[in-house]
Parts: C-alpha cells; sequence; structure tokens
C-alpha cells in the first residue's frame, strides 16, 4: 500500500495493511480508527501517521530481534517516529503506539508540564501483558524541548498509575 496524494486520507474506520505501507506524500489521520501494520514503514514530514485522537498504529506480530519503526505525529507539520526493537527474550505481542502533544503530570491527565520535557507523550502498550523486551528509540526536534531541557540528561520513562518513574539520565 502506498500514501503518495497531496492532504491525505482519514480513516472512517479500522484498517490493516499486510504488505508494507510506502509514505511518500500525504498524511493517514487515524482519529479514533486503528492502523494495523504487519512491516515497518518509514515516514518523513511530508508523510506520516497521525495520531490525533483514541487511534493507534498497532505493531503486528513484533518477535523477538525484530526492529519495527512507526511513523507517526500528532499533527501535519510535526514528526515524531518510534523505532521499537525487539531483544532476543521478547514474547511475540502487538504493540500499540500513538504520540500525543504535550506531556501530563499524572501520565495522560492533570496539568502539562512547561518545561524540562520533550512537549509529546508517545503512549505505547503491549496487547498481551508481560513478556514484552524491548528498546525504544524517540525521535524529536530541538522546537518540541521546552526550556530547561537538558540534553546531557535524557531519559526515556513511564507513567505507573499516574506517577512517572525517576531513571538516570544520558545524553540524547
Amino acid at each position: 500500500a502506498a500514501m503518495n496524494g497531496t492532504g491525505g486520507v482519514v480513516l472512517g474506520a479500522n484498517a490493516a495493511i499486510n504488505g508494507t505501507l510506502t509514505l511518500t506524500n500525504g498524511n493517514i489521520t487515524l482519529g479514533t480508527n486503528n492502523l494495523s501494520l504487519a512491516t515497518s514503514s518509514t515516514g518523513s514530514v511530508a508523510s506520516h501517521i497521525i495520531t490525533n485522537g483514541a487511534g493507534n498504529v498497532v505493531v503486528k506480530a513484533l518477535a523477538a530481534s525484530n526492529t519495527r519503526t512507526v511513523p507517526v505525529a500528532v499533527d501535519a507539520a510535526s514528526y515524531n517516529p518510534v523505532v521499537i526493537a525487539a531483544n532476543a527474550g521478547h514474547t511475540t505481542d502487538d504493540i500499540t503506539v500513538r504520540i500525543l502533544q504535550g506531556v501530563f503530570i499524572n501520565g495522560s491527565s492533570g496539568n502539562q508540564f512547561v518545561d524540562v520535557v520533550v512537549n509529546k507523550t508517545w503512549i505505547i502498550n503491549e496487547t498481551v501483558a508481560g513478556g514484552s523486551d524491548v528498546n525504544v528509540t524517540l525521535q524529536w526536534t530541538a522546537s518540541q524541548e521546552l526550556p530547561r531541557f537538558d540534553r546531557t540528561k535524557c531519559y526515556v520513562t513511564q507513567s505507573i498509575n499516574g506517577t512517572w518513574q525517576s531513571t538516570t539520565g544520558t545524553s540524547a
């Protein structure tokens, strides 16, 4: 399947692409619908998947030692892909991905941070709880870094029951 047109398309229902999705020009907007992908897909600012609602990109059957790129953003003007690399001990599972504008103090609710963070929240979940062993790489632009963000002390963290987990930062 290919996306190569001006403007793009808005999904009216859930959709699945069993082959390769080639994103050249224009965006696919999910809204409340899911788009399932069987393989990796590369994108760009000119062409990516917009997760502007409750809809997710579903990375189908991510198996041990596989790597998938998920070309997502919150709108047409940004581009914030996720690379998910499954380690050898990973149990095959479907992984859902979407991105939100801002970072919420309570994980997905409450006030938003106004400094120190990249102003995006990537929501990444396994379909079957337990068994996932993955490395996640996130991409953002300098303009998406809020004041006092320190690239020498970066880390990816997760919110568990509304509490952000602390960890040690390293250089981005």
